[in-house]
């Protein structure tokens, strides 16, 4: 079963015109982020269980799950689905793809 995916480029621009209807959770490792922060809500995918509570309280925004390259999102979006979150998806192609596309548009 692969996750409801939301495209780099479509993520941009809904990030742009309304950026509080999102809430984004970064799954990468320690070491991935270290190299290059983005966000301020990180979660390991491994800890999930330990925080179904304190992330339904986001249930009401599109939680999108974003990693290195997406599988770790979609490993994570996966779960939230199973556990009754419905408004979840996976950055397709994570932060390379949304970098690249900054990268693009310069």
């Amino acid at each position: 079963m692969k996750a409801p995916v939301i495209p780099a480029k479509k993520f941009q621009e809904e990030v742009n015109l309304l950026p509080d209807s999102f809430f984004l959770i970064d799954v990468r490792d320690d070491w991935e982020y270290d190299e290059h922060p983005h966000v301020k809500k990180r979660l390991s995918v491994y800890d999930f269980p330990d925080n179904l509570e304190e992330l339904k309280k986001f249930d009401d925004k599109k939680m999108v799950l974003c990693c290195r390259t997406g599988v770790r999102g979609n490993v994570g979006a996966k779960y939230l689905l199973q556990n009754g979150f419905k408004n979840v998806y996976n950055l397709e192609g994570g932060f390379e793809a949304l970098t690249a596309l900054r990268e693009a548009q310069k």
